[in-house]
């Protein structure tokens, strides 16, 4: 039996699966999160970056495509701490290839 899991995104309340990803969970209810290695062929494996959050209580960023979700989490998805992250990211890719 699949258990329900709430937690908040964005500031949205939202209800998850347990053993679904944040960026599954935020998917279900339309929250987009970049990304670029997220596939429903592929198991998730966080190698690009882009789909980092915050979670309110944990240091750091996250990549939503392998955090489980928890019950009360409160996430952030958009700010412009991960804006930064992601466009260094970008950044750091794209320096990696001829031009």
């Amino acid at each position: 039996m699949t258990q329900s899991i709430n937690l908040t995104i964005n500031g949205r309340q939202v209800t998850a699966k347990s053993g679904e990803t944040l960026y599954e969970a935020a998917k279900h209810v339309g929250i987009s999160i970049p990304s670029l290695c997220v596939s429903d062929h592929l198991a998730a494996y966080g190698s690009c970056r882009l789909c980092v959050c915050e979670v309110e209580g944990r240091p750091g960023v996250h990549a939503s495509c392998t955090t489980p979700v928890q019950a009360d989490m409160i996430v952030r998805t958009e700010s412009p701490t991960l804006q930064r992250h992601r466009h260094n990211l970008v950044e750091l890719s794209l320096s990696e290839r001829p031009r």
